[in-house]
């Protein structure tokens, strides 16, 4: 907090203050003394937010193993990687706190028909897709 007015006086008065923008994934507290008063001031932080280092893959009909990255604003974010297609099997820690990697086996496709499915980071998508058998 900055005070931009009120500053010093005596009797009633307006103490004006501006806070900064908080970049910061954590929220910030700070306090603003006026007399023997202690004002806090709170700021909300900023949202977390998650890119996958890929948004597409795909596998041959026999299937394959394979990774994303995670990558997070901030160092306290967490995350949780959720899977829609039964054919795809996280196989390392689903969830994390901050920067991370999701591996993950895709199964053989034993039908003629090519299938789809992704893995789910916050907003962000990898969609996988696996060719049918010939």
């Amino acid at each position: 907090s900055i005070i931009t007015g009120g500053a010093s006086g005596v009797g009633k008065g307006t103490v004006r203050y501006t806070v900064a923008s908080n970049p910061n994934t954590t929220a910030l507290t700070g306090s603003i003394t006026i007399g023997e008063e202690n004002f806090t001031v709170e700021e909300a932080a900023t949202p977390c937010e998650f890119s996958l280092g890929e948004t597409t893959a795909s596998f041959s009909s026999t299937g394959g193993t394979s990774n994303v990255t995670v990558t997070a604003n901030g160092a306290n974010c967490a995350w949780k990687a959720v899977v829609s297609g039964s054919f795809i099997k996280i196989t390392s820690d689903p969830s994390g706190t901050g920067n991370g990697t999701v591996a993950y086996t895709v199964e053989a496709n034993t039908k003629t028909a090519s299938r789809k499915g992704t893995i789910t980071v916050g907003k962000e998508k990898l969609t996988i897709t696996e060719s049918g058998a010939p």
